[in-house]
């Protein structure tokens, strides 16, 4: 995902965050999601991995 913001939406979103939505199909089973965020400016790099399990339809 890019953005291209205005100077007043960064700021505005430096201190409040961005909340951001992905909607993945997959078959039911156990996954390990991994998140990867790559800071624009210096290239820093944050990762995490969470567990998740989709449960069989009822």
């Amino acid at each position: 995902m890019e953005l291209a913001l205005t100077d007043a939406t960064f700021a505005r979103l430096a201190v409040t965050g961005l909340n951001a939505r992905l909607t993945l199909e997959a078959p039911p089973g156990a996954y390990r999601l991994r998140e990867v965020i790559q800071e624009a400016v210096d290239g820093r790099i944050a990762t995490t991995l969470q567990p998740l399990e989709i449960p069989a339809p009822r």
